[in-house]
């Protein structure tokens, strides 16, 4: 796999290195939705194909707007994918065709400096991670979304929560997703023929390989979209024994103040007494 990692471009359009584990989350959840069978996938912000690495493709259209990673993706997969060099909100109507799924990282928090006139409702402000979202899954039933956790709860990002609905099958935290920055990140699934409220959530560490929470179904909330939590177990409180325990305490230094009381008193001459009563 050629890794295209030009970090001066990169930090300008928001670019990170997916690590091993996330590519192989991402490959998991696909074969679990669509079967171990070759797929087709579309990806908006394709990058080398660093996503799609251990995905069983059939064929993978990819968008990206830099040369170098569409090189570095025909390189790496040849004939089984289309490389498309452009702007993902002039060229991406231009991709004919149904896929399997859509597979998509795109660059978090973009600015939207104009009105993307393709969007099924009005988006002039705010940021371009919907845009992405939202553009893209009509090219499939099933879309896997690496997303800032930021789109499941900000006020700019609610049309966009609403216009997928119950749509949204899954929401996985993921952690120590990238190689070079420490955030959190939503893998977030939707399935366009899911109607149901449950949401499967769950939160994996890719530093671990592992399931922190494990999936469990929730009622999904289209407002702030469920996000997994690691239950702190909290010390349960004997409250007799503390109780008893305060009052042994009490009793012990009302004790060591009458044994100073009667030290001191036996100390004093009668008139130093007299003086103090």
């Amino acid at each position: 796999m050629r890794e295209h990692n030009n970090r001066k471009k990169a930090d300008t359009l928001a670019e990170f290195i997916t690590s091993k584990s996330l590519r192989k989350l991402v490959a998991k959840k696909v074969h679990e939705y669509l079967g171990e069978r070759q797929v087709t996938v579309f990806d908006g912000a394709v990058g080398s194909g660093q996503l799609e690495e251990f995905i069983n493709l059939k064929h993978l259209v990819g968008i990206d707007i830099q040369q170098e990673p569409i090189e570095a993706l025909i390189h790496n997969f040849g004939d089984r994918c289309t490389g498309i060099v452009g702007d993902f909100f002039r060229v991406e109507n231009g991709v004919d065709g149904i896929f399997d799924c859509v597979v998509m990282n795109p660059p978090f928090s973009l600015k939207c400096t104009e009105s993307i006139d393709s969007m099924p409702y009005t988006k002039k402000t705010g940021v371009l991670d919907e845009c992405f979202y939202v553009l893209s899954s009509v090219k499939a039933r099933l879309s896997f979304f690496i997303c800032f956790p930021g789109v499941g709860y900000r006020r700019t990002e609610q049309k966009m929560r609403g216009y997928f609905g119950n749509n949204v099958a899954e929401i996985i935290t993921v952690s120590s997703a990238f190689e070079d920055t420490s955030i959190d990140v939503l893998l977030v699934v939707i399935d366009k023929n899911k109607k149901s409220q449950q949401v499967s959530v769950s939160l994996y560490s890719c530093k671990d390989n592992e399931y922190k929470v494990h999936p469990h179904d929730e009622i999904l909330d289209i407002t702030n979209w469920n996000k997994a939590v690691i239950e702190i177990e909290r010390e349960k409180i004997d409250i007799i024994s503390l109780t008893n325990e305060v009052n042994e305490l009490s009793r012990k230094n009302r004790n060591s103040l009458d044994s100073f009381d009667e030290l001191v008193r036996s100390l004093m001459t009668e008139e130093q007494l007299k003086q103090i009563k």
